[in-house]
């Protein structure tokens, strides 16, 4: 007897869906897949956008702030910090093209390229986000930065379809 699927509610593995919202938002049609969220013991079918929307951000490198520890030895002389990271984080957040000029919480434009179509121009809304890159010293590390970025006010909701349904947004990553 083979391994048990779990009820999909009439979704089948590469049937067509939707999620709701501008592609800027998330929404857009899509495709049914299977995925094991991480830490999880069973499979989800979800709805993955057929083409996510793509926004060239053009944030400045740097300003990465490595864990106090690390900050710590280099002050003492015992090594030297990750490329592109400073222990002395920005006066204030790096900002995308769209909200440099901006502060956080104002309303922005940003522009979008969805598959192979012209860019289109979405409303948004200049938000602090963390962003994480991680490196190895002693150890699997992360440095962190803020950034203020022009994100949708309201990101579309993903599409689960199976028994364990949970509010995860499509765009779960800091894209540049």
């Amino acid at each position: 007897m083979g391994p048990r699927r779990p009820v999909l509610r009439g979704q089948e593995e590469k049937d067509t869906c939707q999620i709701p919202g501008n592609p800027f938002e998330g929404g857009g049609a899509g495709r049914c897949v299977r995925e094991i969220p991480q830490g999880a013991s069973q499979i989800d079918m979800v709805c993955r956008l057929d083409a996510p929307a793509r926004v060239r951000r053009d944030i400045p490198e740097g300003g990465f702030v490595p864990d106090s520890q690390i900050c710590d030895m280099a002050a003492r002389g015992q090594g030297g910090l990750p490329p592109d990271t400073t222990c002395t984080p920005p006066a204030a957040p790096l900002a995308d093209r769209f909200c440099a000029t901006l502060r956080e919480g104002d309303a922005c434009t940003a522009e979008a390229t969805v598959g192979d179509a012209p860019p289109a121009t979405f409303a948004g809304r200049c938000m602090r986000v963390k962003h994480e890159s991680s490196y190895y010293r002693m150890g699997r590390r992360v440095a962190t930065r803020e950034v203020l970025q022009c994100n949708p006010a309201s990101p579309a909701p993903a599409r689960v379809f199976g028994p364990r349904a949970r509010p995860v947004s499509p765009q779960g990553d800091a894209s540049r």
